[in-house]
């Protein structure tokens, strides 16, 4: 059996600064690195903050980038997934400034008329940019999108899902839709049920780390993907197989033994291990 492997990528000097800070040769050096050790796929993320600077404009300059970048993986043999809707991202919140009323509470991702709309002309403007490219593997709506905010209610979840899922296919026709989901979605009453996603998308994705995982048994627990998926692909009910989007831990440096540090993740404190 072959599997797709690929990698979730942010520089490596710029990290979520990307868009602003933009270093093609960067990365493009990164890309070359990542197909020379056998990777297919490199997800980049679309960050809200940067592409969404105001109520229903999208920032073109950025959207441009992006089609840089996705020519950077391109030119390196790598297909391409974008993120089109990222705002929660490596244990912080990035939210564009506007979205926030004055004591810092968001409007609301799923029912504000505004924000729905503006999510609405983003995902249709970056998937109509890169629409006939065939290295665009797919377009992945959001990426855990329930930790930025969770729906007010199943359908809520599911009609934010099915407005940005057409979106994109009137876009984008025939380009495969992702939705990123994680463990909250299988152990939760989050609003993200899998089988709505499932409804959606053509393809059943989940996240699945140790180190957020009540059901794994130490932070190695060999049986966390592959249960993960199993109950993924029997919760969507499609008869496919998932992918597994996110998964693993983080490294120690280059010749450490394991250990286990204290790291904040959304505000709380967490045990993380670096293997």
């Amino acid at each position: 059996m072959t599997f797709e492997l690929g990698i979730n990528y942010w520089p490596r000097r710029s990290a979520m600064y990307m868009w602003r800070e933009l270093d093609l040769a960067e990365v493009r050096d990164d890309m070359a690195h990542i197909a020379s050790i056998g990777f297919d796929v490199v997800r980049v993320f679309v960050l809200t903050r940067d592409f969404l600077p105001g109520p229903v404009t999208v920032a073109t300059e950025m959207v441009a980038r992006l089609e840089r970048v996705a020519l950077a993986a391109r030119d390196a043999g790598l297909r391409v997934v974008p993120t089109l809707i990222t705002i929660n991202m490596s244990g912080r919140m990035w939210w564009p400034e506007w979205m926030l009323d004055d004591r810092g509470a968001a409007a609301d991702l799923f029912a504000d008329p505004v924000i729905l709309r503006s999510q609405a002309l983003l995902v249709e403007t970056c998937a109509r940019a890169l629409s006939g490219d065939n290295s665009v593997r797919a377009f992945d709506l959001a990426n855990e999108i329930d930790d930025a905010q969770r729906p007010g209610s199943r359908d809520a979840g599911w009609l934010w899902a099915s407005l940005l899922a057409n979106t994109v296919r009137r876009a984008a026709p025939g380009t495969p839709i992702q939705i990123g989901a994680h463990l909250p979605s299988l152990t939760s009453a989050n609003n993200m049920r899998i089988d709505d996603l499932a409804a959606v998308a053509d393809e059943d994705m989940m996240h699945a780390y140790p180190l957020y995982s009540d059901a794994a048994r130490s932070f190695l627990d060999p049986e966390l993907v592959p249960f993960s998926c199993a109950l993924t692909a029997g919760l969507a009910g499609k008869g496919r197989a998932p992918l597994m989007q996110e998964f693993g831990l983080c490294t120690a440096p280059r010749g450490a033994a394991g250990y286990t540090i204290s790291d904040d993740f959304l505000g709380q404190q967490r045990s993380q291990y670096l293997a």
